[in-house]
């Protein structure tokens, strides 16, 4: 089962039930689908979808970009139109790379591994989190 929650409350917003192939549509369970009819009813009303690297891509990010709706998520770093050579340079922990295209930024950050995340909805900006002391940790 794929599930849009809607965020304060946790309730389901939307569901889809994957029941196997789909006999006219080969289609029909990838990642771009599933996140397609999830979002049906949210479209065009300006909210923004988190999600994680199984459903997100630059594909998905701009299509729902399209359809008025904005995206946020980790995001594998082999997905079609990610940026490939800026993105295989090593990073320090603490460190991060960012590529922008229109509306949309992918960032690399190095924690104790690479993450990687995409965003239709954010600027390119670290914030550094409190300590437990309660500074800023550069």
């Amino acid at each position: 089962m794929f599930e849009l929650c809607e965020a304060k409350s946790g309730y389901v917003y939307s569901l889809d039930v994957c029941t196997g192939a789909h006999p006219t549509n080969s289609e029909h369970n990838t990642a771009f689908s599933v996140d397609d009819r999830l979002c049906d009813k949210i479209k065009g009303k300006d909210h923004c979808v988190y999600m994680d690297r199984w459903f997100s891509s630059p594909k998905i990010f701009v299509h729902l970009w399209g359809c008025k709706t904005k995206a946020v998520g980790t995001v594998m770093s082999n997905r079609k139109e990610m940026p490939k050579q800026e993105f295989s340079e090593k990073l320090e922990k603490g460190e991060k790379i960012s590529r922008q295209r229109d509306h949309l930024l992918a960032i690399k950050w190095k924690d104790i591994r690479d993450v990687f995340f995409l965003t239709a909805a954010n600027e390119d900006v670290l914030v550094a989190a409190p300590s437990s002391r309660g500074h800023i940790r550069k």
